[in-house]
């Protein structure tokens, strides 16, 4: 028995260190567009992580949220994250961060909304869009 838990023990440190060698060599950088600057031109590579920021009042029922991606430059990298302000207090804000990998070549422009979630046949308060442009992994 201690034969095999010593070879199970050498197979797991194996895999700890091959998945930690993996992790550093596929080490991606990211690209961060910020609300302020609606209507930026993000330049990415094949590959990286765009990370966009939007401050939202979801106290008051407000949300980002953005049209489908068809074209295949760009995939969503799960779902938008809640990031709140430390004091927590009502009426506040928050920060949606949406986070999307740069999949392949090719140009495409992101359209943000920011309504109510109910409300999708009127108007929204706010608009917000980016151009990206992913260049091949060199």
């Amino acid at each position: 028995m201690s034969k095999i838990f010593t070879m199970r023990r050498h197979v797991g440190v194996a895999l700890v260190f091959l998945t930690t060698l993996l992790s550093v060599a596929c080490n991606t950088s990211v690209a961060e567009v910020i609300v302020d600057k609606c209507g930026t031109e993000a330049g990415l590579q094949q590959g990286d992580v765009l990370v966009i920021r939007l401050e939202s009042q979801m106290t008051a029922g407000y949300l980002w949220s953005h049209k489908s991606i068809k074209d295949g430059v760009l995939n969503e990298v799960g779902e938008a994250q809640i990031e709140r302000t430390p004091s927590d207090l009502d009426g506040g804000s928050e920060t949606q961060v949406f986070r999307f990998k740069a999949s392949s070549p090719g140009k495409t422009k992101l359209e943000f909304l920011y309504q109510h979630p109910w409300q999708t046949d009127k108007p929204p308060l706010k608009k917000c869009a980016f151009s990206v442009t992913v260049k091949k992994d060199s």
